[in-house]
């Protein structure tokens, strides 16, 4: 289970990935759910990064 620092943290990082998205689906022509497909293990490890970032630091 992933942990959240706060509320605004997480909206910050859910809105950044859903422009991010709606970017790469927009200048590529692709579902946004095949590049949510593509890129899903990147997500998760980017944002599993950053929770043990602010866990330890």
């Amino acid at each position: 289970m992933l942990l959240v620092g706060n509320y605004s943290e997480f909206h910050m990082v859910a809105s950044w990935a859903t422009i991010s998205v709606n970017y790469l689906a927009r200048h590529t022509g692709r579902a946004p759910q095949q590049i949510i497909a593509q890129y899903e293990t990147d997500i998760i490890a980017a944002w599993e990064d950053l929770t043990w970032y602010k866990c330890h630091s």
